[in-house]
């Protein structure tokens, strides 16, 4: 005769059967967490390299002296000297570069969004403005006007300004593009600093031809938020 399960035995399998359970649970979040790992670091590699051969294309053939940095619109700006097209660097018969055009990189975030997008965008200048300098630009990066030339998003899932990143902090002003220049206090082996202001408007003793770019991408939410900072840093030829 079959005897039946007592209290006992009973409480053995059910506690068994949840342990059971809560591995596979376990197992489970772990395994989406390294898909999710996987996957974000995928997408942040392929499209973080795409933008930076952009940055670093565009920084090395401009003019240290047309760099603007501009704070309060999220933005950079400076000389080029493309065809139309992008297709090659014009340079005149005197061995200079034909400055045509200004080149915008702007952080553009909607209201309330964590996160934003950079825009990379042209203004091309009037045929009376090209006199072979590379003029800085008074006009602001942000926002982008209506009738900007070639406007490209070249990265997404960037921090927006002044946003709580968790586990991080806040992203400060600048958000995730910070462009600053690297100066060497009192000369080459000086310490390091580094400054929003052109190198031309400071001690020309302290001045280097480095630009230094921070990018800073912020994936998913909440718990499962992630953070990727990329750092480069950029020597304008001209």
């Amino acid at each position: 005769m079959r005897r039946g399960f007592t209290l006992a035995e009973l409480m053995v399998y059910m506690f068994i059967a949840l342990l059971a359970a809560l591995t596979v649970h376990t197992l489970f979040n772990v395994g989406n967490s390294a898909s999710r790992a996987t996957t974000s670091a995928y997408l942040v590699s392929g499209n973080t390299e795409t933008a930076i051969r952009w940055l670093r294309r565009d920084l090395r053939e401009t003019a240290l002296s047309s760099i603007r940095v501009h704070p309060d619109a999220h933005g950079i700006s400076f000389a080029a000297a493309r065809t139309v097209e992008d297709q090659e660097l014009v340079i005149s018969k005197f061995g200079t570069p034909e400055w045509s055009k200004t080149v915008f990189y702007t952080l553009e975030t909607e209201p309330g969004d964590k996160t934003a997008s950079l825009v990379r965008w042209e203004r091309p200048w009037p045929a009376a403005e090209r006199d072979f300098l590379p003029h800085a630009s008074s006009l602001m990066p942000s926002p982008i006007p209506s009738e900007a030339a070639k406007r490209k998003v070249v990265l997404h899932n960037l921090a927006a300004p002044n946003t709580d990143i968790p586990g991080v902090g806040n992203s400060g002003p600048s958000g995730g593009f910070d462009i600053q220049f690297l100066r060497r206090l009192g000369g080459e082996d000086g310490a390091e600093q580094l400054t929003p202001d052109n190198p031309s408007q400071g001690n020309p003793h302290d001045n280097t031809k480095l630009v230094d770019v921070t990018l800073k991408l912020v994936l998913g939410s909440g718990s499962h938020t992630s953070y990727y900072g990329v750092h480069l840093r950029v020597a304008p030829q001209y």
